[in-house]
C-alpha cells in the first residue's frame, strides 16, 4: 500500500534522465538546427537530448530486452518532454534563488547508497541499470531542486493527525496481515517434459535426503545449498516470510499446518519434489493504528507532494516561453521544424507491461 501511494507514473520512472540543458553562452550561440528545445532563453542541445535518448534506450537493450514497435519515438518524446520540464524547473529556481549543494547532493547519494545490502548489489545494480554514480547525483540533484522549488512556491505540506486517522478507518482491511510462515524448501525440480524415470530417480533423491534432513541435528540449510535445485538454494533454501496464497496450494497446505521446527515429507508439487521446513509462524491479525501510522502519513505526504509538483509544473509551463525544435510525426520519419510544446503520445497499458521487464532507476532516486 505504502509503495502504490508513493509511486509516480511508469514515464517518470522510464525517463529518468540527468539535466543535460546547458547555459553556457557557447551552448545559446548554436543555431536552432543544433536544439532540441528553448526555454526563457535556455537551452537544450541536441547533442544533450541524444545522448538522454541514447542512456535510456541503453538500459533496456543492453539487457537484451526487445522493445515493441514504436515505442523508442515515445521514450524519445518523453525524455524530451522531461528534459523542457527539468529546464523549467531549473530557470525558476534561478529567478527564486533556490540552489543544492554538494553536501546535501552527497548526503542524499549516500542515503539512496544505503537501500543496497552491500556494494557488491550497489555495482551490480549500476551495471545492470547502464548507469553511473555520477549520473545519480546528477539525478538526485534534480529532484532535490525540483522539491526544492515546490516547497517554496507552495509551503511547507503538512498532514493532520485527524487525516491520517481517517484513512486508517476508511482503509481498515488493507492493514490486515495474512497468516505467514518463515520456511525454507529443498527443490528436486523435474521438468513437465520428464520421463517416467527422470521422475522415479528425482523422487528416489528427495526421498533420501528427506532421511538425511530428519536426522537429529541435521542441517537444513547445508543440505539445501548442496542439493536443491531453487533459485534459492544459494542461500540454504530460504524463502523468509510467505503469506499464505504466495505459493501454490501444494505448498500452502504443508507448510502452514506444519509446526514451528518442523520438517514435511517429500511433498509433490507443479515443480517436481520439496522438502519443506517451518521455522516461525505468524497467525493472521490486524495491525493496529499506532503500528501504522506514521507510514500512512508518509504515504500521504508522498501522495500530496506528487500532486503539488504536477500543480507547480502545469503553472511554471504556462508562464514559460517554450519552443520545441524537434517535431515527432506518428507516421513516417522524425523531422524538425518550430514548434512549440506538443503533448507526447501515451504509452499504452500493453507496451508499459513489456517495458517493466527492463531494469529502470530505483523509484526513490528518481522522486525523492
Amino acid at each position: 500500500m505504502i509503495r502504490r501511494l508513493a509511486m509516480v507514473g511508469f514515464l517518470g520512472a522510464l525517463v529518468a534522465c540527468q539535466n543535460t540543458t546547458d547555459g553556457s553562452s557557447a551552448a545559446k550561440s548554436l543555431p536552432d538546427s543544433e536544439l532540441a528545445a528553448k526555454v526563457d532563453g535556455e537551452v537544450i542541445t541536441k547533442a544533450d537530448f541524444e545522448e538522454a535518448v541514447e542512456r535510456n534506450m541503453a538500459r533496456y537493450q543492453g539487457q537484451g530486452h526487445k522493445l515493441p514497435p514504436g515505442i523508442e519515438q515515445r521514450i524519445r518524446e518523453s525524455v524530451l518532454r522531461r528534459l523542457i520540464d527539468e529546464t523549467v524547473i531549473g530557470v525558476k529556481a534561478k529567478k527564486i534563488g533556490v540552489a543544492i549543494t554538494d553536501e546535501e547532493i552527497t548526503k542524499k547519494f549516500e542515503e539512496h547508497k544505503k537501500r543496497f545490502r552491500t556494494e557488491e548489489a550497489f555495482k551490480d545494480y549500476l551495471k545492470r541499470s547502464n548507469n553511473t554514480e555520477e549520473n545519480m547525483k546528477r539525478d538526485l540533484e534534480r529532484n532535490l531542486l525540483r522539491d526544492r522549488v515546490v516547497e517554496k512556491m507552495t509551503g511547507v505540506l503538512e498532514i493532520p493527525d485527524a487525516e491520517v486517522k481517517k484513512y486508517y478507518d476508511e482503509h481498515v482491511q488493507r492493514f490486515q496481515e495474512k497468516e505467514q510462515v518463515k520456511a525454507s524448501r529443498i527443490l528436486f525440480r523435474v521438468l513437465s517434459k520428464a520421463s517416467e524415470e527422470e521422475r522415479n530417480a528425482a523422487k528416489k533423491k528427495a526421498h533420501r535426503i528427506w532421511q538425511q534432513a530428519l536426522q537429529e541435528g541435521a542441517d537444513f540449510p547445508s543440505l539445501a545449498k548442496e542439493h536443491s535445485n531453487g533459485p534459492e538454494a544459494g542461500r540454504g533454501g530460504e524463502l523468509n516470510w510467505i503469506s499464505r496464497g504466495r505459493m501454490p496450494p501444494a505448498f500452502d497446505n504443508v507448510a502452514f499446518s506444519l509446526e514451528a521446527g518442523k520438517v514435511s515429507g517429500v511433498v509433490q508439487t507443479k515443480l517436481g519434489y520439496e522438502i519443506i521446513k517451518v521455522w516461525e509462524k505468524k497467525a493472521e491479525r490486524q495491525r493496529p493504528f499506532e503500528e501504522v501510522s506514521t507510514n500512512i502519513k508518509n504515504s500521504l505526504m508522498a501522495r500530496q507532494r506528487n500532486e503539488k509538483r504536477r500543480e507547480v509544473l502545469r503553472e511554471l509551463k504556462g508562464g514559460a516561453n517554450v519552443e520545441q525544435l524537434i517535431k515527432f510525426e506518428r507516421q513516417g520519419p522524425q523531422t524538425s521544424g518550430k514548434t512549440k510544446v506538443a503533448s507526447p503520445g501515451k504509452i499504452n497499458a500493453k507496451d508499459q507491461l513489456k517495458l517493466k521487464q527492463a531494469p529502470a532507476v530505483p523509484t526513490e532516486a528518481e522522486n525523492n
